[in-house]
């Protein structure tokens, strides 16, 4: 498990200095100008406009004459200036009341930003510590503890919405670690579809049976990656949509899939949704289902190899969908799927029946050098920009095709009419 260790490095959580960090404190958590200076400033101000004001209203009324100096002042006039006294004192002591207020609302804006920032950076710590332990319990070479790093690293993704990516790539990627198994093992990679057929060679098959410690070794990491498949994929499945499936957990939409070359066992993302699907190179043993399945971006199904059934049927691929070079050993089905650009099966072995029945693509569908082994269904299929099926191979002309119309089969070949 050296690979997954050095896979789950979290080196990539960063610590910042605390240097920096006191920095930070000390420019959010300081008002710029003493009260004094702030006090004075807003009192001049307030002079000078009212000094405005009075020289705009005296030449708005047309320059009254004003009275000769040494005149003698009435009782009126008295009270009038204590007045207008008393209400500049006022205005003064609000002026200060205004300036003690604000100040005292910036310094708890900044306390409450300081605070924030604070509170993200213990929490984005706490997520790195959580981070590191996860990922050493996944390299662990014992099965009981990397099961355990499994849900812990689950758990993280729930928390820790900024890093849930970071973490799916982690799990991804021990999925795409070396496994084996052995080809005659079929408690572990079962076929729902067909009891009986060819399975898959391993590198592992003899004509003696596994040892004990390495039967157990096998069956303990299927465990483990059972485990990640699953609980992926009950994330992937959104509870709000008509999903009648029974493992459902909390949506995590925009989610990216990288299991590139990956050993897949009874494969069941049925009614997930992710932004890109990357099953390029996989190995499918037992079942793979991916029915109903929406894919946002593109889909690299490119070279995978199906072991057992193939189910893509009602799934939505928004962009463009390679299946190039895979090899479907049993029945393979997309009836009712829609693909928003071409569906691409250049050179696709289909060993099994071939289903594309009411699948509805928005480009082209593009089967050249494809060879179909079993039966193959384009009943109701459309395709905007036509079918592409000229020189695919056809091993069994007799069988009761339905072919595009424009097709028929000439010396094994599809040709069109």
């Amino acid at each position: 498990m050296e690979q997954v260790a050095q896979l789950c490095n979290p080196a990539s959580v960063n610590e910042r200095n605390p240097d920096s960090i006191a920095k930070d404190l000390d420019r959010h958590s300081t008002v710029r100008g003493s009260l004094l200076r702030q006090v004075i400033g807003s009192i001049f101000l307030a002079l000078l406009v009212a000094g405005a004001s009075s020289v705009s209203l005296w030449l708005l009324l047309g320059r009254p004459e004003l009275p000769e100096t040494g005149t003698a002042l009435s009782v009126a006039d008295l009270y009038s200036g204590l007045r207008i006294s008393l209400a500049v004192v006022a205005g003064a002591g609000g002026v200060v009341a205004l300036v003690v207020a604000y100040r005292r609302q910036r310094f708890n804006e900044a306390q409450h930003v300081v605070s924030t920032r604070a509170n993200a950076r213990e929490e984005t710590k706490l997520y790195g510590e959580r981070f590191k332990v996860a990922s050493e319990q996944l390299g662990s070479p014992e099965a009981a503890v990397r099961l355990g790093g499994v849900y812990a690293m689950f758990s993280l993704a729930s928390d820790w919405q900024r890093g849930r990516q970071m973490c799916v790539d982690v799990l991804c990627g021990y999925l795409r670690m070396p496994f084996e198994i052995p080809a005659s093992d079929n408690e572990l990679a079962y076929s729902e579809i067909y009891s009986k057929g060819p399975r898959r060679k391993s590198s592992t098959d003899s004509t003696s049976p596994l040892s004990g410690e390495v039967k157990l070794t096998t069956r303990q990491e299927f465990q483990v990656r059972l485990a990640i498949q699953r609980t992926l994929a009950a994330h992937l499945r959104d509870s709000n949509t008509e999903n009648e499936r029974e493992e459902v957990l909390d949506f995590w939409p925009g989610i990216r899939i990288d299991l590139f070359g990956a050993t897949l066992c009874n494969f069941d993302f049925a009614g997930c949704e992710a932004a890109v699907l990357d099953l390029r190179r996989a190995t499918f043993l037992g079942d793979a289902k991916l029915n109903g399945m929406t894919v946002a971006n593109e889909t690299r199904v490119d070279s995978a190899e199906f072991f057992g059934g193939a189910i893509f049927s009602r799934s939505n691929f928004g962009d463009n969908a390679s299946f190039c070079g895979a090899k479907f050993r049993r029945d393979a089905s997309w009836a009712g799927a829609k693909f928003a650009v071409d569906g691409e099966f250049n050179g696709a072995f289909f060993g099994g029946a071939a289903l594309f029945a009411k699948a509805k693509f928005g480009g082209g569908a593009w089967y050249p050098n494809a060879q179909f082994a079993g039966i193959a269904n384009f009943s109701s299929s459309v395709a905007e920009d036509g079918h592409r099926l000229k020189d695919a191979q056809v091993d069994n002309p007799g069988l009761p095709h339905s072919w595009p119309s424009g097709f028929r089969v000439v010396n094994g070949k599809l040709a069109p009419v």
